[in-house]
């Protein structure tokens, strides 16, 4: 190959592989996430609890079940509720932690998101969270 040969395949392959990605760099990012991801459970406290979790979606029951939770240190440690959620959908959510019986909250789950109740101080509250950046 002489060097007349060499310089056009090589300005060849530079062009396309910087316009490559130069058009990938100026399209816009979509969203990678659809869907809900599940409720989960995180406690920040430094004891175990018995929570009674009670999801309900327009007077119908979703899920009833009660749980024991440890100290969440890590993701390992918070408890995953094997229940789908419907996105952009309000949900009823009664807890009772210890014997303690909280007042229903009225909550919608975002597209893209998952319902998240958290104990810390021993008062348990019920919030979600970004599930996808």
């Amino acid at each position: 190959m002489n060097r007349r040969q060499l310089f056009l395949s090589t300005t060849a392959v530079l062009t396309v592989g910087i316009s490559g990605c130069l058009t990938d760099a100026d399209t816009p990012q979509e969203p990678h996430c659809n869907g809900t991801a599940p409720p989960t459970i995180f406690n920040e406290d430094n004891q175990r609890y018995d929570i009674d979790v009670l999801i309900e979606k327009a007077g119908e029951t979703v899920l009833s079940e009660e749980y024991s939770v440890d100290q969440s240190n890590g993701d390992n440690d918070q408890i995953q509720i094997d229940v789908e959620l419907e996105a952009e959908t309000t949900y009823s959510v009664t807890i009772s932690l210890s014997g303690t019986e909280y007042e229903p909250q009225q909550i919608e789950v975002p597209n893209g998101g998952g319902l998240a109740i958290t104990i810390e101080d021993r008062e348990p509250t019920v919030d979600t969270y970004a599930a996808c950046d």
